[in-house]
């Protein structure tokens, strides 16, 4: 299976690779083109998507619908914080999975991100 992973925010920068993929269970995982010696597991069940990156990059990412969420990034370089995620969109469907979210730093920061992933 190949995944075609898309991310923009809300000040345009992009990110966008294809990557082959293997399913194991509810997990599609596959390689994080985008940074070097980093798996993505993307976790899909019926009301939520969970991200999951390991390696040189590190953040556990969950997506409910209308829903904030803990968690973290962390880098081999060093660079660690904290943030909140928020779900505006959450759609699964067979071969599309639709993501925006807003990012929350320090309780007033936010970002909006949208991530679209393709799976043919």
């Amino acid at each position: 299976m190949i995944v075609s992973f898309f991310s923009i925010d809300d000040e345009l920068n992009k990110v966008t690779f294809k990557s082959e993929a293997k399913i194991i269970n509810n997990s599609i995982i596959f390689e994080d083109k985008s940074v070097k010696n980093t798996i993505i597991n993307l976790e899909v069940y019926d009301d939520k998507i969970i991200i999951d990156r390991s390696g040189d990059i590190n953040t556990y990412m969950e997506f409910r619908l209308n829903e904030y969420f803990d968690t973290f990034y962390k880098s081999k370089e060093g660079l660690e914080f904290n943030f909140k995620i928020f779900c505006n969109l959450l759609e699964i469907k067979q071969k599309r999975i639709d993501i925006e979210y807003d990012m929350i730093l320090d309780e007033n920061t936010k970002f909006h991100h949208k991530i679209w992933v393709l799976l043919s």
